[in-house]
């Protein structure tokens, strides 16, 4: 009985949820999109605009799956406005508007290339993990050193093999 009311409750809650989201696009003739963008910028943080953002797009059954992936693995070399583009045709966001050029299109933009940013700081994170130490390469070595000079910065290491490597959770 539990079950079957929890599933109710969801049921309600969706649908009344979908109804409030067309009446506001009614209302405003905005899409939930431009509604985020439109924010003010100077109350909501850009992480809180992205979040935002990334949730409708994820939760949009007007965007194709394919399409969804593009925008989240947007690339170094993927045309952010291309995607804007066909974004604003899946979303039906008018592009006219004296609104799209001035608040819009420069938040979804900051929105892909944040994207952008985050995907190629986890690819070089991804690429880093794969990385063995070597102790005949010099660039590991430095970074080692480096470490250590940054962790312990007022001892001097006695040597490069030595057991003072274990206070910093090293082997030694």
């Amino acid at each position: 009985m539990i079950s079957f009311i929890k599933k109710l409750l969801v049921f309600i809650y969706y649908w009344f949820w979908v109804l409030y989201k067309i009446c506001l696009h009614k209302i405003t003739g905005k899409t939930e999109l431009e509604r985020i963008c439109l924010q003010n910028q100077a109350t909501t943080s850009p992480a809180a605009v992205i979040a935002k953002i990334a949730s409708s797009i994820q939760t949009s059954r007007q965007i194709p799956p394919g399409f969804k992936t593009a925008l989240f693995q947007i690339g170094t070399t993927s045309d952010a406005e291309g995607l804007l583009t066909r974004l604003a045709h899946f979303k039906n966001i008018k592009t006219n508007t004296k609104y799209y050029p001035t608040h819009v299109k420069p938040t979804m933009l900051r929105c892909l290339n944040t994207w952008r940013e985050v995907n190629k700081l986890q690819q070089n994170l991804e690429y880093t993990i794969t990385q063995h130490y070597d102790e005949k390469n010099i660039e590991h070595e430095k970074l080692l050193m480096s470490l250590w000079k940054r962790l312990k910065p007022d001892i001097r290491l006695s040597a490069r093999i030595s057991n003072e490597w274990g206070e910093i959770g090293f082997q030694g």
